[in-house]
């Protein structure tokens, strides 16, 4: 990065709007292409109007001059990038902030030129057949689907018909990651849901299995990465081989589906 600024947490949304302020203010948006790919950024120039670099100083702790020549760096620069990462979500204001940030390639034009825009992140650049991997096919038709973020709601609904009655947990920590998390530890909790949990460490819902499978590490079996912010596949090849009794989700599928027949 040439640049590594550091604003409070929260106040992207207002470094952005300031440094939107700062390109209206002395012409360097792209009118052209404002004009002929965008809606609404009439609306967009009067909001930035209202957040000067001062004001925008105050809110982010930043000098109203490192603003100031911010954007002008930003606006006059190309290729221009924005990288919008996950932690900028994962706070209090973080969707309008996302929502604001993706407006300044549209403001100077950056998405004109080659390596010019915004990137939230380089997974999707390359093709993957997930029907080849997760055959929905063999899914059978209406079977139910319960969305994981929902889990605490879900395990305590007294009138969900029919109730969860058994949880394999993989790949995840919901007693300390699901939302509403006093429900997911009294839906983990139930003296009549079965959980298994596939493992390689005493988690918190670890601590609400029934039966504790023991996973492998990534240094225990094959895989292929997709990417984050490179543009490479990845193939990670097993260091050792697998201890204990430990296997990867993959064979653990592969053992539960032939036992029961699918």
């Amino acid at each position: 990065a040439d640049h590594w600024l550091h604003p409070k947490q929260g106040t992207d949304a207002a470094l952005a709007l300031g440094m939107m302020h700062v390109a209206f203010r002395d012409g360097l948006e792209d009118r052209d292409w404002l004009e002929r790919h965008t809606v609404g950024h009439e609306e967009l120039r009067a909001r930035a109007r209202e957040w000067t670099p001062v004001r925008a100083a105050a809110t982010t702790g930043l000098r109203a001059e490192e603003i100031e020549a911010f954007a002008r760096e930003y606006a006059t620069t190309r290729p221009a990038a924005i990288r919008l990462n996950y932690g900028l979500n994962r706070h209090a204001g973080g969707g309008m902030a996302v929502r604001t940030v993706a407006c300044l390639p549209a403001v100077v034009g950056a998405w004109r030129d080659v390596g010019g825009g915004a990137l939230l992140s380089t997974s999707g650049t390359f093709p993957v057949d997930a029907d080849a991997l997760e055959r929905p096919d063999l899914v059978p038709p209406g079977t139910r689907t319960l969305n994981m973020s929902q889990l605490g709601r879900i395990l305590t609904d007294a009138t969900l018909a029919p109730p969860v009655k058994a949880l394999v947990v993989y790949n995840s920590n919901p007693a300390a990651v699901a939302p509403e998390q006093d429900a997911v530890r009294r839906g983990l909790a139930r003296e009549d849901l079965f959980v298994v949990v596939h493992e390689q460490f005493q988690t918190d819902t670890a601590d609400f299995a029934d039966i504790l499978l023991p996973a492998t590490t990534t240094l225990e079996h094959y895989d292929l990465h997709k990417a984050y912010g490179h543009l490479y596949v990845s193939l990670s090849r097993p260091a050792i081989a697998p201890l204990g009794e430990a296997m990867p989700n993959t064979e653990l599928f592969r053992r539960l589906a032939a036992r029961m027949g699918l």
